[in-house]
Formats: C-alpha cells, sequence, structure tokens
C-alpha cells in the first residue's frame, strides 16, 4: 500500500510534438471483515425459538480480521418470509440491533449483508429463527418422543394415553430421566387437554424435558 505515481510519456515525430502525462493513485490495503448474526434468547439453553406476538431481537456485529469492532458502517438486512428489509448503523462496538415483533408461525431466514468501503472487503452473515404457537409445538414435541418410544418398547398402543405410555416405559427398564418424562407428559397434558393459554414458561419446561429425553 502507498501512493504511486504512472508516468506516460509520447517522445514525438516530425508531425507531431512530444507529450507527457502524469497521474498519482493510493493503492491501499483491504482488511477483510466477519458480520456475525445472532439473538438475544430468554436463555443460552433455549434454541431460537419465539412465540406468537414475542418480540424478536437480533444482533449484528461487524468486525475486522483482528475481532475489533467498526463502527459507522451500512449493514443491509433482509428477513426471508416476512418481506422485510432494514439498513441499520453500527455503534462504536461494531454492533447493531433489529427489535421486531408480529411474525406468523414460520421459519424465517435472516441475511444481514456489509458492502464495503474504501478500507475494508463486504461480508455477510446469516442467521434463522422459528416463530410457533406454544400448544401445538408442546403437542408435536410430545408426538415425537412417543413415535421414538414406540420403536424402543414394545406394547404402546395407539390409543396409549401419556399415563398408560410412562408406565409401560418404565416398567420396560427403559434409560431415561423419569422426571423429564413426568414433566413432558404434565405440560402435553396441559396443551392438549385445557383449554387456558398456554406461555413461554410452558414450552421452555417441555423443551427442556424433551431435549434431555431424545438425547438420552
Amino acid at each position: 500500500p502507498g501512493m504511486y505515481w504512472v508516468t506516460a510519456q509520447f517522445p514525438g515525430t516530425e508531425r507531431f510534438s512530444a507529450a507527457q502525462r502524469s497521474e498519482e493513485f493510493e493503492l491501499r490495503l483491504l482488511m477483510p471483515t466477519r458480520l456475525e448474526v445472532s439473538f438475544v434468547k430468554p436463555a443460552e439453553d433455549l434454541p431460537e425459538i419465539w412465540g406468537i406476538g414475542e418480540e424478536v431481537r437480533t444482533v449484528f456485529a461487524l468486525v475486522d480480521d483482528a475481532g475489533r469492532g467498526l463502527e459507522g458502517k451500512s449493514i443491509r438486512v433482509v428477513v426471508g418470509g416476512a418481506g422485510e428489509v432494514e439498513e441499520l448503523s453500527t455503534d462504536k462496538d461494531g454492533r447493531c440491533e433489529s427489535v421486531k415483533r408480529g411474525y406468523g408461525v414460520g421459519v424465517y431466514q435472516v441475511a444481514a449483508e456489509f458492502t464495503g468501503d474504501e478500507g475494508h472487503l463486504p461480508s455477510e452473515g446469516r442467521g434463522q429463527f422459528e416463530v410457533v404457537e406454544f400448544r401445538d409445538d408442546i403437542v408435536r414435541r410430545y408426538n415425537l418422543f412417543l413415535a421414538g418410544a414406540r420403536q424402543r418398547v414394545s406394547g404402546i398402543s395407539g390409543k396409549a394415553t401419556p399415563r398408560e405410555m410412562e408406565s409401560i416405559v418404565v416398567a420396560s427398564g427403559l434409560t431415561l430421566d423419569q422426571r423429564a418424562l413426568e414433566e413432558l407428559i404434565a405440560r402435553f397434558e396441559e396443551a392438549d387437554y385445557s383449554e387456558h393459554e398456554i406461555v413461554r414458561r410452558q414450552f421452555e419446561a417441555a423443551y427442556r424435558a424433551w431435549r434431555l429425553l431424545v438425547e438420552e
């Protein structure tokens, strides 16, 4: 990198006089950048899942190859499936945020782009989040566990109640977390049999119990 001169000379002929022209230009070393996309979750052990009407907070961080935040840079954000395009500017730490709510049920792709500038190369970042109806998600996870239990334990009929399934599974000697199983069944019964509102607290309890069971 540095300043350079380029000179072109024409020595002239019998018909044309000599000529010369010089131009100065600067050669710059463009620094690599990295654009990171993350989500602010209620707890680190939870997935990128939100309920209908909940606020989704997305954080974008633009850094150079040494990990230093780049201030005052423009970030273009597109949320696929929602038809949203947003222009953000990074703060002194190279960060900016987008806070949105009102998403319907579905999986959303977040694409962020820094187009580069006179000193930095462009970069892109991507993330994904899901919006669910908590009641439906709890029922879905219970049914996923039930399908797996039927493959591993004989005697679980299609008409078995959750408590009958629990008794058969425990009696089979299958190694699993019985407290997690009890929790998942309780949250499923609440979601499937009751009409009262199912909120994040019940979803988180069901998700953590389901994860313990399927990871065993």
